[in-house]
């Protein structure tokens, strides 16, 4: 039953994949969902339970962070699906989870942060919960020194450099 839900899981997002990248980016669609197959049977035989979830999140995030790139919003599939995780998963920290929405939500009240973004780091802390300090560190370090910083833009895309910290947290020998 979990190798179905995971098959079927992993199917929606190249769908939005290839809504997405239609036309002049259509090899891009092609990369996405060849990751997305090579992940689900990767998930299903080799990782720990814990493992699975993290590597079935890969293309949500990729999903996340080309549509933040591309069009400046974060698909709501995207962190529904990673909340959806969690409970396949079977570990959840909704306390965390709803704490760190209140605090993020506040500051995209003042615009210091857009709302999608609020979403997926929500998401990722009900999957995994504190370990959201060690990726919100490294997703702002990233920003400070990958993207080239302009004074007349305001918005970066910050879905990428919460993908790349989420992921580089998961490698650090910490438990929370």
């Amino acid at each position: 039953m979990k190798t179905v839900l995971f098959n079927l899981f992993l199917a929606i997002p190249v769908q939005f994949a290839a809504d997405l990248f239609s036309g002049k980016d259509a090899p891009y669609r092609y990369f996405y969902a060849l990751i997305t197959t090579m992940l689900a049977g990767a998930l299903l035989y080799t990782f720990a339970p814990q493992e699975r979830t993290v590597l079935a999140a890969v293309p949500l995030l990729l999903l996340a962070s080309s549509a933040d790139t591309a069009c400046g919003e974060i698909p709501d599939p995207a962190s529904i699906g990673i909340a959806v995780l969690s409970f396949l998963q079977q570990t959840r920290y909704p306390y965390t989870a709803a704490t760190v929405f209140i605090l993020f939500t506040i500051c995209s009240l003042f615009e210091k942060i857009g709302f999608g973004d609020v979403k997926l780091i929500t998401a990722w802390t009900f999957m995994r919960g504190l370990r959201i300090l060690y990726a919100l560190p490294i997703a702002c370090v990233l920003v400070l020194v990958i993207y080239p910083h302009n004074e007349k833009e305001r918005r970066i895309p910050f879905a990428p450099f919460l993908s790349i910290g989420f992921l580089l947290a998961e490698l650090l020998p910490v438990t929370l």
